[in-house]
């Protein structure tokens, strides 16, 4: 018998997005699924379309609870799951047709433990198309990869860090849940799971649909979400360290440790942006703390980018201000002409 597959979907006031977001579940060529909706609260009538759908599909089952976050709808959800395969979707992305079914061909041909597509961006708030920015991700060439290789394309940030467009074996997760209560959920998660890979597929073809819009938590700067995100960092970190040589090579590790230091070396200018959310106290203690713990890593084999904004941000701050904000600038403006 074809394995069942559990689609898990975090539902939160997402009532403008979420119907594009079902049909393209619904509609999938691969039919054997047990559909999951964990409605987390939403005030916005977005319970009530999930409600609909169940009424309509008897694939599709509702889960009603109070605002926890996405981390916890997605435990719950992972906590009642009855898939042999599990995959995860936004509310508001969607699935290619052939998402689940090209996905698991391969994983099952190849005998592998997690398989993920290519995705796109689409920078819209109305209904997705398939006109997408132009730009995909991630950057991994297509076939299958063993697992020193899953884990040199992680800490080299070439494989992305979202669940949503992967299909995984369940037993991946026996022992893996989401942190709760901070928003940057997927790092220390994804670096967990790939550690049990034996194998991972890479398909070439865009399967998923990746919406870019205002007000998403992605989207939306604060202070919370900086620290979430210095969080994740750290709780990572220590997750590596914790396990080179045994997992990580000391090679992979000193990778990883300069992906900290990009992260850690641009949350001091973004912080400029939630200016009233935080004193002068607190961008100074963010500077020192940043600087403590970049102390710790090697960066004789990072970039010469890396090291300078290292030496800017000890030896004078405010000019690192003007130039994180002019490279952005320049950044963004690349992007743009992209079509990204």
């Amino acid at each position: 018998m074809d394995p069942l597959v559990s689609v898990i979907v975090p539902v939160y006031n997402v009532y403008p997005f979420l119907q594009e977001a079902l049909d393209s579940v619904i509609g999938q060529t691969y039919t054997r699924l047990e559909i999951l909706l964990v409605d987390d609260g939403s005030t916005d009538g977005s319970g009530e379309i999930c409600e609909a759908y169940a009424g309509k599909d008897p694939r599709v089952r509702v889960i009603h609870q109070n605002n926890l976050g996405i981390s916890a709808a997605r435990n719950r959800a992972l906590d009642t799951a009855s898939g042999e395969i599990l995959a995860f979707m936004d509310p508001d992305d969607s699935f290619d047709i052939r998402f689940i079914e090209e996905l698991l061909t391969s994983m099952m041909r190849e005998d592998a433990d997690v398989a993920l597509c290519k995705y796109d961006y689409h920078y819209t708030t109305g209904h997705m198309t398939d006109k997408a920015s132009g730009k995909t991700q991630p950057r991994i060439a297509p076939g299958c990869y063993t697992q020193n290789e899953v884990l040199s394309l992680l800490v080299e940030n070439r494989m992305n860090h979202s669940v949503w467009n992967k299909l995984y074996k369940k037993k991946l997760w026996d022992s893996v849940r989401f942190h709760e209560d901070h928003v940057i959920e997927d790092l220390e998660t994804t670096y967990k799971v790939c550690s049990s890979c034996k194998k991972i597929c890479v398909l070439k073809d865009v399967l998923y649909h990746h919406r870019k819009r205002s007000g998403s938590i992605t989207s939306y700067q604060s202070r919370q979400i900086l620290e979430d995100e210095l969080l994740a960092y750290d709780r990572t970190e220590s997750y590596v360290r914790a396990h080179t040589p045994s997992l990580f090579s000391n090679k992979q590790l000193s990778v990883f440790d300069r992906l900290c230091v990009q992260s850690l070396l641009s949350s001091y200018p973004r912080s400029k942006q939630f200016s009233e959310e935080v004193s002068p106290d607190y961008r100074e203690n963010l500077r020192k703390q940043i600087i403590e713990k970049t102390e710790k890593y090697d960066l004789s084999g990072a970039g010469l980018r890396l090291r300078t904004g290292y030496k800017m941000i000890c030896r004078c701050p405010k000019l690192y201000d003007i130039c994180y904000s002019g490279y952005m600038g320049i950044r963004m403006a690349v992007f743009k002409v992209r079509g990204r």
